[in-house]
């Protein structure tokens, strides 16, 4: 009784040459089958890709550069400084003689614009940043628009009263320079 080809359940004993089915030349396998190889030694050839295949592969690769950019261009980074601060230029400032009536309103209102006691950065944002913003305006030092973001022209403000205040320009206001920002407005 021969074997059924479709009844994948069967035992046979390998070593029985009988049991083998026998495979005519015709019924071997095509050359180009993508799980033969070609020459021996060579590696199997692998079946094309499809379209679809490709257009995927394509796109993951794309949004891997994309991620990559993002990383590099500091997008991820928290509210520190970046890693290169923007080159700005700052202009000769210029201090104009008051009368000693400005003067004096000035040092009154002054006196009732608070400074923030955290430390701020270029890059952060939020109403400490508007404090600092307002309490520069109030000093006499030119912060722009007070909106809350700690950008190139309140960088440029904070290094202009560490230049009066002798202390290292490295647009960072900590402490010492909070303290001189203080000690400026209520002299």
């Amino acid at each position: 009784m021969g074997r059924d080809p479709d009844d994948w359940f069967s035992e046979l004993d390998d070593d029985d040459p009988a049991q083998r089915p026998a495979v005519a030349e015709s019924d071997a396998p095509p050359t180009d089958d993508w799980t033969e190889s070609g020459e021996a030694g060579e590696p199997p050839i692998a079946a094309e890709w499809s379209t679809t295949t490709k257009i995927a592969v394509v796109a993951v690769i794309l949004v891997a550069l994309l991620i990559v950019g993002l990383l590099v261009g500091g997008v991820f980074d928290s509210g520190s400084s970046p890693t290169t601060p923007p080159t700005t230029e700052q202009a000769p400032t210029t201090h104009p003689t008051t009368t000693q009536a400005t003067t004096t309103q000035a040092t009154t209102a002054a006196k009732n614009v608070p400074v923030p006691s955290s430390q701020l950065a270029f890059g952060d944002r939020g109403s400490d940043v508007s404090e600092l913003q307002r309490a520069l305006a109030a000093a006499g030092y030119s912060v722009g628009a007070v909106d809350g973001i700690y950008g190139p022209k309140t960088k440029a403000a904070v290094q202009e009263l560490q230049a009066d205040a002798n202390l290292t320009q490295d647009g960072i206001a900590g402490p010492k320079t909070l303290a001189a920002l203080e000690a400026k407005l209520n002299p």
